[in-house]
C-alpha cells in the first residue's frame, strides 16, 4: 500500500486533489492519524498494515470503503460543529475510555435510518434492539434484548442498571424527581375497542419463568422487588414518610368513564404445593382507610404454628396507641380471647333459629339483660341468682270471702332473688323462663281464722293470655259475658281486673259453659256462686290455670301458729306463670299468715 505524505508544507492546490485506492494519507507529525479507500475490501476483525493494527475488532467491509483509524495508543477523535459561534461535540470517541458519545454537545440526535452495531440496533423510528435482537419500523418493541448468561459467577448481575444521584444546595426542590417514567396515552380520534385477554393497556409488565428442563432449585423469585436504605447518622437526611408502593387517586377527565376501579387486583394464587397466599406480611401494622369486603364465603386465619394468633384492636385515644380487643389464637383447639371491653347493642328478641348455634345477645329491656338462645328456639336469660323466689310479708291477712273458692296469695315482698334463667317473679307470681324441670316449693306458716278451720294451698300453672270480660251478674251462679271464651265444662279459670264486683277478681272457680259467650262460675266443689251483692262487675280477663301436684292441705284451730309445706318436679314450658292459692274447705273466715316463700329452682 503506498503512503501519500505532506510534511514540509500542507498539502495545497488550486483544484481538488485525488487520493487514489490504497493510499494512506496520515495526520500529525508522528502519523497519529491515517484515512485509505481500500477497494479491495477487508475480512472482519482482520488485521490492515499501518492501518487496522494489534487484534481488531471490527466489521467485515465492502470494496472501496473508507477507513479512518487513530493509531496513536489511547489518542481521541472529535467531530464538532458550529452552533451560534460555539463549537459542539457531535461525535466524541475516546480512546483511552473505550468509548463512542454521539451528540454529547447538542440538543437532540435524529436518527435518519437504522443503526446496527455489534448487540445494539437502533432504527428510525426510535426502536431499540440490544443484544442482537432485532428491530424494524414495525416492531411490537420500542427497546427488545436478548442476552443469555451462561455459567456465571456471583456477582450481582443486572437485566438494566441506572444510578442516578442528586442534591441541592441552595433552594428547595419542589418538583417530584422520578427514576423511571412510562407514560401511554390512548390518543385522541381512537375508534376502537382494546379487547386483550384481561388487559388491554399495561403500564409495566414483568414476566418471570424456569424453562422445561431447567434443573436446580431456586430459594425465591420476585416478579417485583422493591429496597430502599435510609442513613441513620444523626446529621443525615430525614425522610418523613416511606412509601414501599404508593398508587395515587384515579383523575376522572372530560368524558372518560371508569366502571371498575381497583388499586390493586390480585388473581388467584393457587399454584404452592403447600402454602398459597395472594398477600404476606412481615412485621408493621396492616392499616385499611376503609370498609373490607369479603366476597363470599371466606376465612381470616391465624399462622401454622400453635399459638400463632392475629388480634382485632383499636386507638386509644389517650394514649394512641394501638388497644387489642380481640385475639384469635390458633392452637390443638383453637379459641377466641375477649382482651378488652365486650358491647352488644341491645335489641327486642333472639336472632332466627340455626341448627347447631348458641346466640348471644342483650335483650332490650330497663335495664337490658344478656341473654343466650338455643337452637330449638328456648331463650336463657344470664343471671348471678339460680332460682326465683318471693314472699309474704310477715302479719298479712288473707280475706276469704267465698268458701271453697281460691284466694291469690299476693302480698309477696320483693327482697329475695327475682331471676330464674330468663324467668322473672312479680308481687305475686313467677315466670318460668325456659322450657325444662323445675322444683317449685313453698313453705307457710299461718294462724287459722276459728277452731278446726282447714285449709288447703295449691300451685296453679297459669296460661298466658286469657278471654276478655264483658260483664258479670249478681245471680246464683254468677254468669261471665265473654265472647267466644272458648271455655269447656270443668275448667278452671282466675278472675282478674274486674270493675265494681272486685269479690271475684285474684280467685279461681270452676266453669260451667252455657254457650260460646257465657259461662258461669262455681266453686272447687262444683257449688254455684253467690254473687248477690257484689254489683254488676265490667271488664276483667278470664284465664285459664291448671292445678299442679304441688299443693297441701292443714288443720287451724284459734291462736294456732302452724306450718303448711309442699314441693315436687313440674316440668314446664318457657313463659309459664305460676302462682300460689289458698282456699278454706270449712268457711269463709280469714286466715293471717305469718310467712309464706314460694320459689322454684330450676333442676335440669
Amino acid at each position: 500500500m503506498t503512503e501519500l505524505i505532506t510534511r514540509a508544507s500542507p498539502l495545497r492546490s488550486s483544484s481538488n486533489p485525488d487520493v487514489l485506492d490504497n493510499i494512506l494519507f496520515t495526520w500529525g507529525n508522528d502519523r497519529d492519524i491515517v484515512s485509505v479507500l481500500n477497494s479491495a475490501g477487508l475480512g472482519a476483525n482482520t488485521v490492515l498494515t499501518d492501518v487496522l493494527i494489534g487484534v481488531p475488532i471490527t466489521q467485515a467491509l465492502a470494496a472501496n470503503s473508507f477507513i479512518l483509524s487513530n493509531v496513536t495508543a489511547s489518542g481521541d477523535i472529535l467531530l464538532a460543529v458550529n452552533v451560534g459561534g460555539h463549537s459542539h461535540s457531535a461525535i466524541f470517541i475516546d480512546g483511552s475510555a473505550d468509548d463512542m458519545r454521539l451528540g454529547s454537545g447538542l440538543a437532540s440526535v435524529t436518527l435518519g435510518t437504522t443503526f446496527s452495531g455489534d448487540g445494539l440496533t437502533i432504527e428510525k423510528v426510535g426502536n431499540i434492539g440490544l443484544g442482537g435482537s432485532s428491530v424494524s419500523a414495525v416492531s411490537t418493541y420500542i427497546i427488545n434484548t436478548t442476552k443469555t448468561f451462561t455459567d456465571i459467577n456471583n456477582s450481582g448481575y443486572r437485566g438494566h442498571s441506572q444510578v442516578l444521584k442528586l442534591k441541592k444546595t441552595s433552594a428547595a426542590y419542589t418538583s417530584r424527581f422520578r427514576g423511571t417514567l412510562d407514560e401511554i396515552y390512548v390518543e385522541a380520534g381512537n375508534t376502537q375497542d382494546w379487547t386483550g385477554a384481561l388487559l388491554g393497556l399495561v403500564g409495566y409488565e414483568n414476566y418471570i419463568a424456569t424453562e422445561s428442563g431447567a434443573a436446580g432449585t431456586i430459594t425465591g423469585i420476585a416478579n417485583v422487588f422493591l429496597d430502599s436504605d435510609i442513613s441513620a447518622g444523626a446529621s443525615d437526611a430525614i425522610v418523613t414518610t416511606l412509601y414501599g408502593v404508593l398508587i395515587g387517586s384515579i383523575s376522572l377527565v372530560g368524558n372518560n368513564r371508569l366502571v371498575n376501579n381497583y388499586g390493586i387486583k390480585i388473581l388467584d394464587q393457587a399454584g404452592g404445593s403447600t402454602l398459597n397466599y395472594a398477600i404476606h406480611t412481615g412485621l408493621g401494622l396492616v392499616h385499611f382507610g376503609d370498609t373490607i369486603d369479603l366476597a363470599d364465603t371466606k376465612a381470616i386465619n391465624t399462622g401454622v404454628v400453635d399459638d400463632d394468633y392475629f388480634t382485632i384492636g383499636a386507638v386509644d385515644n389517650d394514649t394512641n396507641s394501638i388497644t387489642e380487643i380481640l385475639r384469635f389464637v390458633g392452637a390443638v383447639d383453637p379459641y377466641v380471647q375477649v382482651t378488652n371491653g365486650l358491647y352488644m347493642v341491645e335489641q327486642a328478641a333472639a336472632l332466627a333459629d340455626v341448627a347447631g348455634r348458641l346466640q348471644l345477645w342483650a335483650k332490650d329491656d330497663t335495664p337490658n339483660n344478656p341473654y343466650i338462645t338455643d337452637d330449638t328456639g328456648v331463650d336463657r336469660e344470664i343471671v348471678t341468682a339460680d332460682y326465683a323466689g318471693i314472699f309474704v310479708d310477715a302479719g298479712a291477712s288473707m280475706t276469704i270471702d267465698v268458701t271453697d273458692a281460691w284466694n291469690l296469695i299476693e302480698s309477696m315482698d320483693t327482697d329475695m332473688p327475682e331471676k330464674i334463667s330468663n324467668g322473672v317473679n312479680g308481687s305475686d307470681h313467677i315466670v318460668a323462663g325456659a322450657a325444662g324441670d323445675y322444683h317449685v316449693r313453698f313453705d307457710m306458716s299461718a294462724t287459722g281464722g276459728g277452731a278446726n278451720k282447714i285449709y288447703e294451698l295449691m300451685v296453679f300453672e297459669v296460661a298466658t293470655s286469657g278471654s276478655a270480660i264483658t260483664s258479670t251478674t249478681e245471680a246464683t251462679p254468677c254468669n261471665v259475658l265473654a265472647s267466644t271464651h272458648g271455655f269447656v265444662n270443668g275448667n278452671l279459670v282466675r278472675i282478674t281486673g274486674v270493675a265494681t264486683a272486685d269479690e271475684l277478681n285474684n280467685r279461681i272457680f270452676t266453669v260451667t259453659r252455657t254457650d260460646d259467650n257465657n259461662f258461669t262460675l262455681q266453686d272447687d266443689e262444683g257449688v254455684d256462686i253467690n254473687s248477690a251483692g257484689f254489683g254488676a262487675g265490667s271488664g276483667g280477663t278470664a284465664t285459664l290455670v291448671t292445678k299442679t301436684t304441688v299443693n297441701a292441705h292443714r288443720k287451724w284451730a284459734a291462736a294456732d301458729v302452724g306450718a303448711a309445706s309442699s314441693g315436687g318436679i313440674l316440668t314446664l314450658t318457657k313463659d309459664k306463670i305460676l302462682q300460689l292459692y289458698v282456699k278454706n274447705k270449712t268457711d269463709a273466715t280469714d286466715i293471717t299468715i305469718d310467712h309464706c316463700s314460694f320459689y322454684i329452682q330450676r333442676v335440669d
